[in-house]
């Protein structure tokens, strides 16, 4: 039976994981019913999971995540429209993009973002 990582070593790997992910870009993309959305991440993120519709970030220090959306969302096409709590809220023309923030250790925010449709006009 294979011996679980030390924390240190897990740490180490986590970190050197994100070194290299800040070094490649601070943008993330996921896919849903084959279109490609593409959006902010912080600096020194790394992607973690994935779904269709789905992606889970996981960023290094304590990000600004509301100032990061807000300057960099336009760029990819989304307009920042409300943040309640630690949930923040961006429309395209056509989808809604909905980010969610946990702090997972001292050192450490998940940042989840999932992509939907919006509801058709009446």
């Amino acid at each position: 039976m294979a011996r679980p990582l030390r924390p240190a070593l897990a740490a180490a790997a986590v970190l050197t994981s994100l070194a290299l992910a800040a070094l490649l870009g601070d943008e993330g993309h996921l896919s849903r019913a084959g279109r490609t959305h593409r959006f902010p991440v912080p600096r020194w993120s790394l992607r973690v999971a994935a779904t269709d519709g789905a992606a889970t970030y996981l960023a290094a220090g304590r990000p600004s995540v509301r100032e990061m959306l807000a300057a960099r969302a336009p760029a990819d096409g989304w307009r920042y429209v409300e943040q309640m709590g630690s949930a923040h809220f961006l429309r395209s023309d056509q989808d809604r993009l909905d980010v969610v923030e946990r702090r997972e250790a001292s050192v450490f925010v998940r940042i989840d973002y999932e992509v939907a449709p919006l509801p058709a006009a009446p």
